[in-house]
């Protein structure tokens, strides 16, 4: 427990950093060696029905004028193709991001976490100019089709390469054929090495813990109906903690982490 608590005071993002404002996130007053991790919340540009590819920033603040908060699904925004509609559950865009890094940070030591997606996803990290990619991440693969994209449930983390640009470019890249909810909805964090995998690790440790303590109890109470085959509530209690485990154990994405299932 003690190992969980510290973990987590060293992965956490802080609930007051900056947010994204019209598809760009302040953070050249940001020390990650102090401050920690930070979340990209916030207004991310959108572009719908579009997996847009690599260019420069400017062009793409121009182009894309669109705007969604990355924690809300595509079905918020309204459909410019259907007056009086919102956008439906399935389909394809691609968010982006304009992220204004310190002067001082290093490119190389920092790592990007991109949580679970609706249903597939590929992300990367560009230099200003959009010729450079510095890091990416894909979960599943991105498609605008049934037969296309195949759908995934895991979180993924990738390093960015050393670069002298503290400018720079968050393009992701989302579709959703199968699910009712289509998006990200929940923020990037980005930070250095460490405290990202510090946060990757404290979460894992988190879920196995609960998903242990579930598992025990189940056994436990197996064990008094056994001994005691009158006692109903001991067996339904346990079977309930059963099902919650295996719930858990599923939600955790831990087939997924022991490469049991892709998907």
């Amino acid at each position: 427990m003690l190992t969980l608590l510290t973990l987590g005071a060293c992965g956490q993002a802080r609930l007051d950093g900056p947010q994204a404002i019209d598809g760009t996130i302040d953070l050249r007053a940001w020390n990650f060696e102090k401050d920690g991790n930070v979340d990209l919340a916030g207004d991310f540009r959108f572009a719908w029905l579009e997996l847009v590819q690599p260019i420069p920033i400017d062009a793409f603040k121009v182009q894309y004028k669109e705007r969604i908060n990355i924690d809300n699904p595509w079905t918020t925004l309204k459909d410019p193709t259907q007056p009086g509609q919102n956008l439906p559950d399935r389909g394809y865009a691609t968010f982006g991001l304009e992220i204004l890094l310190p002067p001082t940070t290093n490119t190389g030591e920092l790592s990007i976490s991109v949580p679970v997606t609706t249903t597939a996803c590929k992300w990367a990290v560009y230099t200003a100019d959009g010729q450079t990619q510095l890091g990416q991440g894909e979960q599943g693969k991105v498609g605008t089709s049934l037969e296309t994209a195949v759908p995934s449930w895991n979180k993924t983390l990738g390093f960015l390469n050393t670069s002298p640009d503290n400018r720079v470019l968050l393009l992701i890249q989302v579709s959703n054929i199968r699910d009712h909810i289509g998006g990200v909805k929940k923020a990037p964090t980005i930070g250095l090495h460490r405290s990202i995998g510090q946060k990757r690790l404290k979460d894992v440790l988190r879920d196995a813990v609960i998903a242990g303590i579930l598992f025990i109890v189940a056994v436990y109470h197996w064990v008094l109906f056994g001994q005691r085959k009158e006692d109903h509530a001991s067996l339904f209690f346990g079977l309930t903690c059963a099902v919650v485990c295996v719930r858990q154990w599923i939600m955790a994405r831990f087939p997924q982490l022991l490469g049991m299932d892709q998907t």
